[in-house]
């Protein structure tokens, strides 16, 4: 057994003798042997990777336990990030985001609602602050054996520590709606899944073999981008409408697709009972009694 420092392993030439008596390599020079450098050193950090419900961050240090960067409990990020991870981990939320250690070698930073982050990018940790366990307090003292300023990119094709979340579409819509030209067909996807800590981004289209007037709703469609839409005036009487929706992984779902039809019933007529004219004063209730017919 070679102890050595810490170090990446690798392979060295050795001579091995016993009694006094050297043993030539077959190969006729050095064997080469490979040892296992072990022993105290700075922290390494490895990877990055979103947990399978994409809400967190994992950032993945060595296998030698950490003394945390100090920290007790969740804190805020600006103590282990760089200032350029914790603008993407940010986003556009309002709050600065928060930190915790899932163990003595992963460090979590909590997602909020829109952060910016995503596959492909760089992250990385602030030099100085962690240091290993055996040595709490190392990096005051010993700035050696502290993990420098370093970072590791969020891998594009596998992005998280497992499976990633599956974006699932789902859309809502009436069977039929009547032939008035003033009937609002809604349309509803709010109900679909696997968008992590994210808002969902809504991809509307149209069937253009099973629609009328496919092209006018295309276009229609095109303007919309949240998971409701209502649209009103369509021309035709059969619309099948898609929706897709992509998470901020850049997963994108299959699509989800649903066929409005107008009714071929005739519109309802309304019978009003009473006089053609009728007088009343301004503070008078006036009740009258209306009959609708197919």
């Amino acid at each position: 057994v070679v102890t050595t420092p810490w170090g990446a392993a690798g392979a060295q030439p050795v001579r091995v003798a016993l009694n006094g008596r050297a043993f030539a390599a077959a190969s006729g020079g050095a064997a080469a042997v490979t040892f296992t450098f072990v022993g105290a050193h700075a922290p390494a950090l490895l990877s990055a990777a979103f947990d399978a419900a994409a809400t967190t961050l994992r950032l993945r240090f060595d296998d030698q336990p950490t003394d945390r960067g100090g920290m007790l409990g969740e804190g805020p990020c600006a103590a282990v990030l760089d200032e350029a991870t914790l603008a993407r981990v940010r986003g556009s939320s309002a709050d600065a985001p928060e930190c915790f250690w899932v163990d003595d070698s992963t460090l979590a930073a909590a997602l909020p609602r829109f952060t910016a982050l995503a596959p492909g990018d760089r992250v990385g940790v602030r030099g100085g602050v962690i240091g290993p366990l055996a040595l709490a307090g190392a990096c005051a003292a010993e700035g050696a054996f502290c993990t420098p300023a370093s970072s590791v990119v969020i891998d594009t094709d596998d992005p998280c520590a497992g499976p990633c979340p599956e974006p699932r579409a789902q859309l809502l819509a009436p069977a039929t709606v009547s032939l008035c030209p003033a009937e609002v067909v809604s349309l509803d996807a709010s109900g679909s899944t696997g968008g992590g800590v994210a808002p969902l981004a809504f991809e509307w289209g149209v069937n253009t073999l099973r629609s009328d007037f496919s092209d006018d709703v295309a276009d229609r469609l095109a303007a919309e981008a949240g998971p409701r839409v209502y649209l009103a005036g369509l021309r035709g009487t059969t619309y099948a409408v898609q929706v897709r929706v992509r998470n901020f992984l850049g997963a994108v779902s299959a699509p989800a697709e649903a066929t409005v039809v107008r009714s071929g019933a005739a519109a309802p007529t309304i019978l009003l009972d009473g006089p053609p004219a009728r007088a009343v004063r301004g503070d008078e209730d006036l009740v009258l009694a209306v009959r609708a017919r197919l």
